[in-house]
């Protein structure tokens, strides 16, 4: 006599969706407390309900209410969410040390030295190891054990959980030194400086490449923090994000070369020579890593900090 047996695939992820949804009784809000989209609440309430084998809510107007099978797994899912509570509190405690092992992109280079300094205050001995790439991320990721990427392209590799972070504006700036640009600004002579950009196979290199004549002469730099100092310095112009160039250009030691442009009424067309399409920041990781409490907190700091920056932010999943 054969036995049918049901293959549960729980997740905690949807256990907190469907509490949220029971407290709330509305997707959107829900959606919106769990800073998820209303469609990937729906996706995991529907795939909650096809595992249990159980329709657990029904709608009345706008309202998700729970249904009689809904209402029997109710306190289940509520002994589940406080056993897990309990789990986090002890790993916490018995985990006081921490380590992060971080795959970067170059250009984001002061932007996740400001998010780790955020995390190091609740976590004053957090170890972390930061490598920079602008190659293979996840072949960095796996060779040095990663907990996280931050990318600036989509990772496509199906084993790995990818979400945007942001968009990232870039701004074409020179030191307020260069008087030989500045007294004479035009297109011609913005043209003619030396250009300055991070190194080969970077997507900020690639955009210069293509912003500029061939002839153009271009220095290369391994990082945005040092490519900054050199066009304060006065060895060139360039591209740079323009979250970290918000010092610099406050206290006048860099000029961004649109809005000068702009004083000096020039055209659209002169304008949008010197604009460069802005990136976009990408979070991943491996799908089978666990996500450990300081990892969480580095993640919600990225997205804070991101707002806080009044940057285009997406919404994590996590």
């Amino acid at each position: 006599m054969q036995t049918n047996k049901m293959a549960y695939n729980l997740t905690y992820k949807q256990i907190q969706i469907f509490l949220q949804v029971v407290e709330t009784e509305n997707l959107t809000e829900a959606a919106n407390l769990l800073h998820l989209t209303q469609p990937a609440v729906t996706k995991q309430i529907k795939s909650l309900e096809m595992d249990v084998g159980k329709k657990l809510f029904y709608f009345n107007g706008r309202k998700s209410l729970l249904t009689a099978e809904g209402e029997s797994f109710l306190p289940y899912a509520r002994e589940i969410q406080a056993s897990f509570k309990k789990l986090l509190y002890h790993l916490s405690h018995e985990n006081k040390d921490y380590k992060l092992n971080l795959v970067v992109s170059p250009i984001y280079d002061e932007w996740i030295i400001q998010i780790l300094k955020q995390v190091k205050k609740s976590h004053p001995k957090l170890n972390y190891n930061i490598n920079f790439t602008t190659l293979d991320y996840t072949a960095l990721y796996e060779r040095y054990d990663g907990d996280l990427i931050i990318a600036s392209r989509d990772i496509l590799d199906k084993k790995y959980y990818n979400e945007k972070v942001c968009n990232l504006e870039n701004s074409l700036v020179c030191s307020s030194d260069n008087h030989e640009l500045l007294n004479n600004l035009n297109i011609d002579n913005i043209f003619k400086q030396t250009f300055i950009t991070l190194k080969l196979q970077s997507l900020l290199y690639e955009q210069t490449i293509k912003s500029v004549p061939k002839n153009t002469d271009i220095s290369i730099f391994s990082n945005a923090q040092v490519a900054k100092k050199a066009i304060v310095a006065n060895l060139g112009i360039g591209w740079l994000p323009d979250f970290i160039l918000q010092k610099e250009i406050k206290d006048g030691r860099l000029i961004r070369i649109a809005d000068a442009l702009k004083a000096k009424g020039a055209s659209t067309n002169d304008l949008q020579k010197v604009t460069m399409k802005g990136f976009t920041a990408y979070l991943a990781y491996h799908l089978d890593k666990p996500i450990n409490k300081v990892m969480r907190e580095f993640i919600q700091a990225l997205f804070e900090l991101s707002t806080s920056a009044n940057l285009n932010v997406g919404k994590t999943n996590i």
